[in-house]
This record gives structure tokens, sequence and C-alpha cells, in this order.
């Protein structure tokens, strides 16, 4: 029997047998129908079939060779001798690491059995259907933030709501995340965002395959909806500690990924390859996680090119300071997920003087928490891209405006205002 919790994708088709059959995909472990089906950081999603036999379906037969990523569909067509034929694809990933190896197209056939029993239907009674709750406040928060105005030196700025680490099943460690289509949905109609970089990560597999970097690059063309939802070019960078994890954001199509040597994956060499690509290119780098196995010592940073800093992680915790809100601390080395290293929280960053904006991004399967709130003239790739350079950002995790002017006139410096829309109070 297979797990009846990680079952996605279905597709009806009615045989010329008249039998109903239903296939679907099925996230398979490597090793079967245990306890972490649910929870698994990687899996293959396959092929299965179900046919109603009068009053039940059937064992559910498996499509061989199928294991894809989750949103990968079959064809299913029939013959005049009643037997379906099967068209399907395949990255033909292993069971050790389940990462694409190469794409293969296969076609079988199911044979034809014996004529469908007439189908025993009785109504299905459901209950009342009982929707996730919502903040009652949203729709008017999002309101207060997209018509707050800033104007300086003749400019007018407004706020856009975003998130800059997101992943897909792309990455290897992606499965709980969903397909890229389902990504692209929650930042549109779920969280309502106004931009988003999604960053699956390099280095195994995964956009350092030229068809799959394609692939992402796409979709981010196909999301762009001007005035409404920007997608930037984008991928996260996966070096350990004590270089760190960077998600890397351009405004340009084409880029490639840049290879992750040996050499910088064992800290042997820093960063200067990486700020050569993002000058090459025109793009930014943002760390993330910095105090912990997959963060940084603060070994380098160029204002220029990494302007900011992922201070807070919907899916961990914040990387201010130790102990800070929502912070990890060394004597309960379990409230840091991935490793406790307290030479990557940000304030050391700020004490060798780096100029380091901070925002919020979610990672994995977190939602509703960590916002990457960018102050701009306008709403483009281009635009948005050159106010993270001026560190024109803020991470917050509510619907928060934060309008913060200094002043200085006659030597006096005035700091105005702080406000959030859900509390309705500003200082």
């Amino acid at each position: 029997m297979i797990c009846r919790a990680i079952n996605d994708f279905p597709i009806l088709h009615r045989a010329t047998d008249g039998r109903m059959w239903l296939f679907f995909r099925h996230r398979t472990l490597r090793i079967r129908n245990t306890p972490s089906d649910t929870t698994a950081h990687r899996a293959a999603w396959e092929i299965f079939g179900t046919a109603y036999e009068g009053k039940s379906w059937s064992e559910p037969l498996q499509i061989p060779l199928s294991a894809d990523r989750m949103d990968t569909r079959g064809g299913f067509a029939d013959d005049a001798d009643g037997n379906i034929w099967v068209a399907w694809a395949t990255d033909s990933r292993d069971f050790e690491e389940f990462l694409f190896q190469h794409t293969d197209v296969y076609a079988g056939r199911i044979p034809a059995g014996k004529p469908a029993p007439a189908a025993i239907l009785e109504p299905r009674h459901f209950e009342k259907l009982q929707s996730t709750p919502m903040d009652p406040d949203e729709r008017r928060n999002l309101a207060t933030i997209h018509g707050y105005e800033i104007r300086n030196d003749g400019k007018t700025y407004h706020i856009y709501r975003g998130d800059t680490h997101r992943h897909s099943e792309f990455s290897m460690d992606g499965n709980n995340d969903g397909s890229l289509n389902q990504s692209y949905r929650y930042a549109i109609d779920a969280a309502q965002l106004d931009f988003l970089a999604h960053t699956d990560h390099n280095g195994d597999g995964g956009p350092d395959i030229p068809y799959i970097n394609w692939l992402l690059q796409q979709m981010s063309d196909l999301m762009n909806l001007p005035g409404t939802f920007t997608p930037f070019y984008s991928y996260e960078r996966s070096v350990v500690y004590p270089n760190g994890h960077r998600n890397i954001l351009f405004a340009e199509r084409g880029v490639p990924t840049l290879p992750i040597p040996q050499a910088e994956q064992q800290g042997q060499t820093g960063a200067a390859a990486l700020y050569e690509y993002l000058k090459k290119y025109n793009g930014i780098a943002i760390s993330h996680t910095s105090a912990t196995g997959m963060g940084t010592d603060w070994r380098d940073n160029n204002q220029q090119l990494e302007p900011l800093v992922e201070i807070y992680q919907g899916d961990r915790v914040s990387a201010e300071y130790e102990g800070a809100p929502k912070a990890a601390y060394e004597s309960n080395p379990a409230s840091q997920p991935g490793g406790f290293k307290p030479k990557g929280y940000v304030w050391n960053a700020w004490a060798k003087g780096y100029k380091l904006g901070t925002q919020s991004a979610s990672d994995h399967l977190s939602t509703h928490i960590s916002y990457a709130c960018t102050i701009s003239p306008d709403g483009t790739r281009k635009g948005l891209l050159d106010a993270m350079r001026a560190r024109h950002s803020y991470g917050a995790t509510d619907n928060i405006v934060l309008d913060y002017r200094l002043v200085t006139q006659s030597g006096k410096n005035i700091c105005k205002a702080i406000s959030c829309p859900r509390r309705n109070r500003s200082s």
C-alpha cells in the first residue's frame, strides 16, 4: 500500500471499457512507507493509477521509471481494444540524491481488463468547509502599505513588500515546498507580495543545469505582471561556513550560475570570484542564516555588491545577535537550526564597519511572518534592485510601514516616524 497523505496533481481518465481511472503523483522515499514520509527533504514523485471497481478503488498501479518533479504529468489515450496507452517523462533521478540526471520520455500500455462492473454510487455529505483563518485587517493593512508615499528630493517613493528567499522542488531540499508554480501561487495569491526572488540552490544540480536555469528564468518572465508583481532572476549560492549561503539577484535574464570550487566550499578562498561575477553581470548578493553552519564569519563584504543581509528568516530564527528576540543562544544549541556559529551574528558585521541594510525572508515553508520591504520610486526589477543597492530596505515580521527620516538643521537630529497599520500605532 502507498501512503495516502502525499499525493497530488490528479488526472481523471474514462477508459473505453467504462472504468474511471484516477492517475496521480505520489511522493516516494528511499525507505518507503516510514513515518518520515511527510517530512523528508528528498524524494521522487512517481505516477500511480487506480480504477473504480464498482464500490471501491483498485490497488494503485505504479507507472515504472516515472520519477520526476512533483508537477510532471502523463498523457493517457485508449485504443480500439480497450488498452490504455500512457506517455510520461522522467528526469532519471536516483533514490540516493533525488536530483535531476537527464530527461527521458517513455510510453507503455495498461492492458484492457474484464468489463467494468457497474458503479455503485452514494451521495457524499460534507461538513461545512473550514477555511484557514485570515487576519481580518489584512486587506486594509495592505492598502495602507501600498498607498503610503515618501517624498524626498523631488522623488516619490513607495513600499514594495516581497520575499527574496523561497524554494521549490528544484532545490535538493525543497520537496516540502511544492512545485515552481505553487511557489508563485503563494506569492501572488496567498501572500499578495509585490515581488519575489525564487532562489533554488545551485551546487547540487538545480540551476547549475542550463536547462533548469533557463526554465526558472523563463518562469520569471511568465509571472511578471507589470505594476502588480515583479519576479527577479535569482538563485541561492550554497557555500558552507565560513563563506556562507547567499541569495543572488539580477534584473537581466540570461546570467549563468557561478560554479562553487572546492577551495571556496572548504573556506580556503573567499568571495573575490563572487564579487567579480556580480560586478560583471550587475547583480547583488544577500547573505542569510549567517550565524549557522550555512553562514559566514564576515570575512568578506562589498557594500555595492552585497548591500543587504537577511536578518530574520521565517523558517528559522533571527541572526541579529545572540539571545535577541527570535534568536538562538549558545546554552540551548537546538534553538539554532543549522548549527550555532556566533561569529556570524549581524552585529559582528556592523562592528567591523560594514554598511549592511536589513530585510526578512521566508526560505522554506513559512508564510505571512517575514517580509523584505523595499522603498523605491518604481517596482520594476531595475528599480527594486537599485533601491536594494542603496539599502532602502527593512525587514518586517508583520504588515509594517517604516518611515524613518534623519534631518540635520542647525545641528539638530529629527527622527520620524515608525507605524504599524495592523495595530494602528506610531512612535
